[in-house]
Parts: C-alpha cells; structure tokens; sequence
C-alpha cells in the first residue's frame, strides 16, 4: 500500500492514505518516492477530486433508498435535479449506492407520487420495463440490472450504471447514434440495418450483431416505439474492438402517457419480419410472448396494461403461425 511506501508523513492524514490516495497506487501511478507524492497529492483540486470519490455528495446505503428515493425525487419534480441529470422523457435522477461496503452508480427512474392516471401508468411502464429486462438477461442478453423499489405507493426503477467502474472510474460507451453519425451519417435506421453494417464493415463480431438484430426485434415486438439510435449503442474497448452494451430503457413505450399526462387508447400492430430477418424476428417475437405473458401476470401492473398485453401476445402468436 502507498501508505506503507511514504510511511505516511504528517501531510497525509491515515484517512487519505487508506482511502482514494490508495487507488492511485493501485491504478498503477508512478510515484516514486515521498517529495513526488506531495507535488502529486498537492495538485491544486486533486485532494478535492479524491475526497468527493470516497464521499460523494449523492451517496446512499441500499437500505435508505426507500426513505432517500422519494425525497430525491420531489426534488427533480421541483426543477433541482441532484447530481448530474439524465436525459430521457422519463424523469430520473442519479445516485451512488453503498451495498453493504460494495459502491455502484445508478441511474432511476420514478413515478409521480399522486394518484393519477398518468402516474399509475408510469409505474406500471417501470414494472414492465423490470420485466423486460428479466426476459432479455434469461436468454443470454447482456441488459443493465435492475431494480424496482416502492415507497407509499410510488415506483423507482434502479438501474445500475454499466459505463462505471466499482471505484466510479469511466468505461467507454458510445452511441449507434454517435457511431453512426462518424461511420454513415444516415441519422435514423433501425437497430438491426445498422448491426448488419457494423458487422460487414468488421466493427462488431458475428455474435454482437446477433445481438443486436434480436433485441432490435424484441423490442419492436414489445411496442417500445422509442427505439432511436441513441437508446443503444457499444461498449468502446482497448484498441479498436467493440462489443454490444447491456440493454437499457427497454419497455413498451407506445403506452406512456402523452406529454399532458393523460393515458390514451392505442392500437398495436406487430412488425411482420423484414427480409432477410426471419430467424431474428423469430427469436423476438418468442421472448416478446414471454414478456407479454409476465405482464399478464402480474398484479402490480393495471388492468388496462394486461389486457393489452393479451392481445398483443395473440397478435404475435397469429404472426407465427405465417411466419
């Protein structure tokens, strides 16, 4: 340990030397020797830097995220957004969790906390949302691990930050919006066109591609009509490689409430297969029955959801069957 290196002289406290002065030591820092610790150490903002990493401002133990949740969020509904804010149509907030000594950043999503038609929607979109997830990590999709916590009623949708490390370091993630802006500029296509891109042009594996032909399906096949290219995107690794992220913000999105917050009526019809897609829409469209089935069957979810989840699975059995 650099404590044990600079025995730890009187312009280290214990503290910093057990804590984020430790981590440049083992991120492999070359300080060598006790006059080139101080100059590093004394950076101006650097012992700052280190201090907020060990405690940052929106650090939360797992078993206060009910209590601390619903608090954050009245803050965000308010306009004062704590710590960095996400964008995205679903309000949400960040937060990093202690998990019994473990740390991991999260982003969450909520539900109002009112009894509206609006907001008992949304919390039913974020259970769908739980599930969606659950059926995709089933079948061997790399998805964000999710959490849902309820507070007197209201729903938050935990998810945990796959672009950080366990230390809040970064780890590299682009778009398909970005990479396609850089590679082909078509500014909208669907997942699976520009998988088959990426992988003639050797930017993704055979396996990746696969990947990202069959969630694009699932999705389709879900109702989530908010599937825009920046919904997804790679995991940026040494050299050039990359590999397809976890899956995040994936939920039938063709029920959200309109901006006003009303729940309107809305009709679905399942995507036939595009050609050349057959095998991927099949595969889809058999996790898409399973998720509609778990939607059935889930109690928490409003009525009017479930029954829209059963015909939707008819639908998509009746397409089978031609397909």
């Amino acid at each position: 340990m650099i404590a044990q290196d600079i025995d730890c002289p009187v312009v280290f406290s214990k503290e910093r030397c057990s804590g984020s002065y430790t981590r440049l030591r083992k991120n492999r820092w070359a300080i060598k020797g006790l006059a080139r610790a101080r100059e590093v150490y004394e950076t101006p903002g650097l012992e700052a830097a280190l201090l907020e990493i060990d405690n940052p401002p929106d650090l939360i133990k797992a078993k206060k995220r009910a209590i601390k949740y619903p608090k954050l969020a009245n803050r965000v509904m308010r306009g004062e957004p704590p710590g960095s804010s996400p964008g995205g149509e679903q309000p949400k907030f960040t937060a990093t969790i202690d998990a019994h000594g473990e740390r991991y950043a999260a982003i969450v999503k909520f539900s109002a906390n009112e009894d509206a038609a609006g907001a008992r929607r949304w919390a039913s979109l974020l259970r769908c949302e739980a599930l969606a997830s659950d059926t995709l990590a089933s079948r061997g999709i790399p998805v964000a691990k999710t959490e849902l916590i309820e507070s007197d009623g209201q729903v938050f949708l935990e998810s945990r930050r796959f672009d950080r490390t366990p230390v809040m370091g970064r780890r590299g993630f682009a778009s398909l919006a970005s990479i396609d802006a850089a590679l082909y500029g078509q500014g909208d296509s669907a997942w699976w066109q520009l998988a088959d891109q990426l992988e003639r042009d050797r930017w993704l594996s055979a396996e990746d591609a696969r990947v990202i032909r069959r969630v694009s399906w699932f999705g389709a096949l879900i109702a989530n009509v908010d599937m825009h290219l920046g919904n997804f995107g790679l995991m940026l690794n040494d050299g050039l490689s990359a590999t397809v992220a976890p899956v995040y913000d994936m939920l039938p999105m063709l029920l959200r409430p309109d901006s006003q917050g009303q729940v309107m009526r809305r009709e679905f019809t399942p995507p036939v297969p595009a050609a050349g897609q057959a095998e991927y829409w099949r595969w889809g469209a058999e996790a898409a029955v399973e998720f509609w089935r778990g939607v059935q069957g889930a109690e928490a979810i409003e009525v009017d959801v479930r029954r829209f989840a059963e015909g939707a699975e008819q639908a998509i059995l009746g397409l089978v069957r031609r397909f």
